[in-house]
Parts: C-alpha cells; sequence; structure tokens
C-alpha cells in the first residue's frame, strides 16, 4: 500500500528544485500537494494531486488536511520545505500524529531568541544580544535591530543612537524583535548536510556584500573557501553548532562572522540555503540537497556526496532589480568570458519588474560559478565592476472620469 506523503509548497520558482515528482518514488508514496496560487505553476503533478488554497496558514492547512485523511487515510509524512512553514507543519504534525520535526524542534532553528541564548549555553561566541523589550541596556551602539521570526533581512534595522532606535522601533511589537551589537566581521554561510547526527557534507562561502544591503538593492553572492584550515576551522565550528541545537537529520544553513582565524555564531536555518545556493551546490559538488532532505523526511537514506573535490569551488553574484515597477531596457551579459561561468540567468529587453519579488523572479541578473576558487574570485570582481542594467520607470495611467 502507497504510504501518504503530503507537501507544504509556497515556492513560486522551479528552478530545478521543485520538480518533487523526480524526487519521490511515485509507486511508493502518494503525493499531494498544497500550494497557492502563486506557487502552482511550480508544481508538476496532476491537478487531482494538488490543492490551491487562499493562504498557506494553519487553520486552512489543517482543514485540507482533515479532508485528505477522510478521502485517502492517515498521512504518513508531512514535508514542508520553506522556512516559513516549518513552525506550522510542526504544529499540523503534533495535531494530526505524523512523525517528523515538531513545534518546539522547528521553533529552535526559527525564533532567534531561543536559538541565540541555547548557542550562548552551549559556550558558543555571538554578538551580545537583548530582548528588544528589555531595552538596550548595557549593549555598545551600533545595534541590529531584527525580528526574531523573519530571513533574508526582512525587516533588519541598523540603529547608531538611543534616539534612532526609538523612532525605528515605534509601533513594533517589542517581544517580536531582538537587538544585537553590530558586528563589523566579514560574514559567511556554511551550508551542509547532518545525517544521524554527523555532518556528511558542508560548504563554506565567503559573502561577497550583506543579505542587509541586498535588502536595500546592492549586489549580493559568495564564493567558497578552500583553503584546508579554514575548511577544518568552519567545520568544527558548525559541528558545535548542530551538537548545541540537536539537530539529527537534515539541510542546514548557517552564518556566521569570521573575527581573526574564529567564527562568531550568527544564525541557522534548519533548511536548505536559499536563493541559488541549492543550485551551486549540485553545479560544484554533484549533491542535490533538496532531494537529500526530502528522502530523511521520507525515512529513505539519502544518496549523499562521495569524494568531494575539496580544491573545486562554488560561487554565485545577484544584482537585484529596482524596488519600483520597471521595464529593462538592457542588462550586461558575461557569457563566455570566464571558464567558470556555469549558469547566467537574465531577462529579455522589455521585461516587466513589479518592484518586489524573490530573488530569482525579482533580480536584473544572476551568475553562478564552479571551478578554483581564485578563478571565481576574479570573475566576480570583474562582473561586479562592469555589469550595467538600465530601465525604464513604468508609469501608471491617469484616467479622468
Amino acid at each position: 500500500m502507497k504510504k501518504n506523503v503530503v507537501l507544504i509548497n509556497r515556492w513560486t520558482s522551479a528552478v530545478g528544485f521543485t520538480s518533487f515528482e523526480t524526487y519521490v518514488d511515485q509507486e511508493a508514496f502518494r503525493v499531494h500537494y498544497l500550494v497557492t496560487e502563486g506557487s502552482r505553476g511550480a508544481i508538476q503533478a496532476p491537478a487531482e494531486r494538488v490543492s490551491v488554497l487562499q493562504d498557506l496558514e494553519l487553520d486552512a492547512l489543517a482543514a485540507e488536511l482533515e479532508r485528505l485523511i477522510a478521502a485517502h487515510g492517515a498521512i504518513d509524512c508531512l514535508i514542508a520545505m520553506a522556512e516559513k512553514d516549518l513552525l506550522v507543519a510542526g504544529r499540523l504534525r503534533e495535531r494530526f500524529g505524523i512523525r517528523g520535526q515538531t513545534f518546539a524542534e522547528a521553533r529552535k532553528f526559527i525564533d532567534k531568541g531561543i536559538m541565540k541564548r541555547m548557542i550562548a549555553d552551549a559556550g558558543i561566541e555571538t554578538p551580545r544580544f537583548r530582548e528588544l523589550a528589555d531595552g538596550p541596556e548595557g549593549l555598545r551602539f551600533p545595534l541590529i535591530l531584527k525580528p526574531k521570526r523573519e530571513a533574508s533581512s526582512r525587516g533588519v534595522e541598523k540603529v547608531s543612537s538611543p534616539a534612532e532606535l526609538a523612532a525605528k522601533s515605534a509601533g513594533l511589537r517589542a517581544s517580536d524583535y531582538l537587538l544585537e551589537e553590530f558586528c563589523p566581521d566579514g560574514i559567511y554561510h556554511l551550508d551542509g548536510f547532518v545525517y544521524q547526527g554527523e555532518i556528511v557534507f558542508q560548504m563554506s562561502n565567503q559573502y561577497i556584500g550583506t543579505c542587509l544591503g541586498h535588502a536595500h538593492g546592492r549586489p549580493l553572492g559568495s564564493v567558497q573557501v578552500t583553503d584546508p584550515a579554514r575548511i577544518a576551522s568552519f567545520r568544527g565550528f558548525a559541528g558545535r553548532v548542530i551538537k548545541a541545537l540537536k539537530l539529527e537529520n537534515g539541510s542546514f544553513h548557517l552564518e556566521c562572522f569570521l573575527r581573526g582565524d574564529a567564527p562568531v555564531f550568527l544564525e541557522i536555518g534548519a533548511r536548505a540555503g536559499g536563493g541559488d545556493i541549492r543550485e551551486v551546490i549540485a553545479l560544484a559538488h554533484g549533491f542535490n540537497i533538496v532531494k537529500a532532505w526530502i528522502d530523511v523526511q521520507l525515512g529513505l537514506r539519502p544518496e549523499l556526496p562521495r569524494n568531494v573535490d575539496t580544491a573545486r569551488a562554488g560561487g554565485w553574484l545577484v544584482f537585484p532589480a529596482p524596488a519600483y515597477p520597471a521595464i529593462l531596457e538592457g542588462a550586461s551579459s558575461f557569457r563566455g568570458r570566464f571558464m567558470c561561468l556555469e549558469r547566467e540567468y537574465t531577462f529579455s529587453r522589455g521585461h516587466r519588474f513589479s518592484g518586489a519579488g524573490d530573488i530569482h523572479s525579482h533580480s536584473a541578473a544572476r551568475f553562478l560559478f564552479a571551478g578554483p576558487e581564485s578563478d571565481i574570485r576574479e570573475a566576480v570582481q570583474t562582473i561586479l565592476a562592469s555589469f550595467r542594467a538600465s530601465y525604464r520607470e513604468e508609469i501608471a495611467a491617469v484616467v479622468e472620469i
């Protein structure tokens, strides 16, 4: 008898990683997808196995699960891919008796207050922080004001004085925010996979730019580091973090500062990295981290990478589109310029940008790399210096009545 699997998907762009039909054995599992109108196009499955909901909040999802259980029997596995859905998925598993990550297990990878207290209690260095509700006493300005449960620097503000903090925090629900001392050190992201409590794959990358800068319209990218000593340091650091938060199986996206030679904890998600990170891992190292993540949730042994070439690096670079409705007039292309440039994603002249969207739909250009680290760094610096894009602002017509 087939096992019943429900997959919650809010990803709007397939980019090779929401082709779930190719990841799951259709003979062994009956998969039903819960999506929104916006994310329906990313799922290539028969209509009878896709439920298009108005939203992916708890009540709507619970009602649909009750309908599916009545029609097909108990749910054996519930999979949520986006960080925004992990807490709700934990609640649903508890309500319907489905095995997998609970609400409490998911919460420590999403609520930055809980996360950072656990990290600090484990003796792992992290910038000093306080709840916004407790005020900035004892912290040194400038500070970072950040939501506890957001990603990609959404809602994050840098504040330089008590007066600026008061202005930026006015109207916020204090219990939903943290204050953290600003750290000027370089930022890295460590993307990996844990199986049976051990890190079996890790890719350590230096950010080019910052997520906060990208949220304000600046380019963002990263290049994998291949220095053996640095790799060992980051691997040991990630192992301590994973142990402190008790992650046994699955993907992780860990961000840290590098102060001298010592990593300093920033935050972690128990999920695959966003943007183009998943595709870069596949290009550089042949590892489909999303499929491995799905496999462990299905109770299967994941296909793990073997004999990873530690001298081979991956990288990516993205240029955001304007934060207003605009028509693309033209953008630089670098196809054929660099041996390490594996993918270039651009839109055609005349493409309309709405002024908002995810990294795939709202970027002027995206570049993905694989090859020697030095070659990737040279390519990234060249593109950063010479990339140009031009737009014309879209003006709404005014109709007189």
